[in-house]
C-alpha cells in the first residue's frame, strides 16, 4: 500500500535536546499518529532495538482560519536507544507567508542580550532589563522563550558554554585534529568513535563519565623536552550545574588515570612524531 504522503528529508539531528528546540520553533502542531517501529534511523540494528515513528498536522492559527486545509504534515523517526532523530515535511504550510505578529528583537536589543549573557545575567532578569532601557510597552516585550534560545544560541555557538552532552559532542566532532590546523589553535582528544566517527564522550554518570582532553600542537611538541625537567600535570573539572559552581577532580583510580591517558597517546604520538611514552601517572588522594 502507497504512502499518501510525499516525505522530504529535512533534518537529521543527534540528540533529543536538539530535536525538541527544533519542534519547539516550528509553527503549533498536533500528534497524529504516534507508535514504536522498527528502528530504520541507525544504520545497523542487529539488536532489534525501537525507534518512535510520529506524524504531526498543522495547528498554527493563520491555517486553521484559512478556508483551504492546510497539507502540510511533519513526521518524526526517533532512535530510542541513540535519540538521533530523521524529520520528514509533506507539503507547505497554506498560510507560510502569513506575516508573524509576535515581538522581534531588533540588533539593539540583541546586542544588549550579549552584554548581559557576558555578566551570567539570568534570560528572566535579561527581559526585564530590555522592558527598562528601550522603554517598551506590554505588547511590544519579546516573549521568554525568545530571549531564552537567543541566550542559549550565544552561549553555545560563540562562548561555548554548554552542560548538554550532544552539544559537547558537536563541537568535539568540530575540532577534531587535522593536517591542516595551525600549531596554536585548540582540538580535542582523549574520547572513543563511533561507527560513524562521531565521538563518544559519556553521559557524565559514575559509571560513564564525560571526559575531554583539549590542548594544541604546540603543546603537544613541547612534551618531548628532556622529562628530568618538564612535568605535564593532570587535572580535571565538570560543571554539575548551570550556576558556575565546577568541582574540581581531586582524586582518582589509578586504572581511570590509564585508561585515559592511553586513548590520549595516539594524537600526541602522530605530532612528536614517535609514541608518546608515559613512565608515571600520578593520582592525588
Amino acid at each position: 500500500m502507497s504512502s499518501p504522503y510525499n516525505w522530504r528529508l529535512t533534518d537529521n539531528l543527534r540528540g533529543e535536546s536538539r530535536t525538541n528546540r527544533k519542534l519547539v520553533a516550528l509553527p503549533p502542531m498536533g500528534v497524529i499518529v504516534s507508535q514504536l517501529k522498527h528502528c530504520t534511523v541507525c544504520r545497523s540494528n542487529l539488536d532489534q532495538h525501537h525507534m518512535l515513528y510520529r506524524i504531526y498536522c498543522c495547528k498554527s492559527e493563520p491555517c486553521l482560519s484559512a478556508l483551504v486545509p492546510c497539507k502540510f504534515k511533519l513526521k518524526t523517526l526517533t532512535c530510542e536507544r541513540t535519540k538521533q532523530s530523521h524529520l520528514y515535511q509533506h507539503d507547505q504550510h497554506f498560510a507560510a507567508s502569513a506575516p508573524d505578529q509576535r515581538p522581534q528583537l531588533s540588533l539593539a536589543m540583541k546586542a544588549a542580550i550579549r552584554e548581559l549573557v557576558e555578566k551570567d545575567v539570568k534570560p528572566a532578569r535579561i527581559r526585564n532589563e530590555l522592558v527598562d532601557s528601550f522603554t517598551l510597552s506590554t505588547g511590544a516585550v519579546p516573549a521568554l522563550k525568545q530571549i531564552q534560545n537567543f541566550v542559549y544560541n550565544y552561549r553555545r555557538s560563540t562562548m561555548k558554554n554548554t552542560d548538554i552532552v550532544e552539544d559537547m559532542e558537536e563541537i568535539a566532532a568540530e575540532s577534531q585534529l587535522s593536517n591542516d590546523l595551525p600549531d596554536t589553535t585548540l582540538f580535542t582528544i582523549g574520547y572513543p568513535l563511533d561507527e560513524d566517527g562521531a565521538p563518544e564522550l559519556g553521559d557524565g554518570s559514575d559509571d560513564d563519565p564525560l571526559v575531554i582532553g583539549i590542548t594544541t600542537q604546540f603543546l603537544l611538541k613541547a612534551a618531548a623536552w628532556d622529562p628530568d625537567v618538564f612535568v605535564v600535570h593532570m587535572d580535571a573539572t565538570f560543571k554539575l550545574v548551570t550556576y558556575a559552581y565546577p568541582v574540581i577532580v581531586c582524586g582518582t583510580e589509578r586504572r581511570f588515570v590509564d585508561r585515559r591517558v592511553k586513548r590520549s597517546k595516539p594524537s600526541t604520538g602522530a605530532q612528536r612524531g614517535r609514541p608518546a611514552r608515559v613512565s608515571h601517572a600520578l593520582s592525588v588522594d
